[in-house]
């Protein structure tokens, strides 16, 4: 009964740690960052399980992205669409305090090959954005 401890402490002793991350769960491939329209922003990350799309208003922005009306497409080079898995909001309030943070909504789709993506097309309050993502 008291050998097990004692051999599990071992083990854990003599067994090199590797703080690596498992093959392929590396940090996010940012495939495209830029502004749009006058308080928006645009960020496109592809990680190793999905491809997300986040917008981030400014902190001071008349309106925040809880109250608009957002739609993201991500578009293939065939002139597909990638699947949309969620979306998520946040309303940007930060705590007492601390600085304004700005709101920013996140819609998640299908992990697809960079090589295949063409742009993204965001919709805001029904006006349309275009973005190319360069591969």
């Amino acid at each position: 009964m008291l050998a097990a401890p004692f051999l599990i402490a071992l083990l854990l002793v003599t067994v090199p740690f590797s703080p690596q991350q498992p093959k392929g769960q590396g940090p996010p491939n940012v495939l495209l960052q830029t502004a749009f329209g006058d308080d928006l922003s645009l960020v496109v990350n592809q990680s190793f399980l999905n491809i997300s799309v986040s917008l981030y208003g400014k902190p001071s922005q008349p309106k925040l992205l809880t109250e608009r009306r957002v739609e993201v497409w991500l578009l293939r080079q065939d002139g597909s669409s990638v699947k949309q898995l969620s979306r998520s909001v946040s309303d940007g309030i930060s705590r007492p305090g601390l600085a304004p943070r700005p709101d920013f909504a996140t819609f998640v789709f299908e992990l697809t090959p960079s090589a295949e993506l063409d742009g993204v097309v965001i919709r805001v309050d029904g006006k349309l954005f275009v973005r190319d993502i360069q591969r």
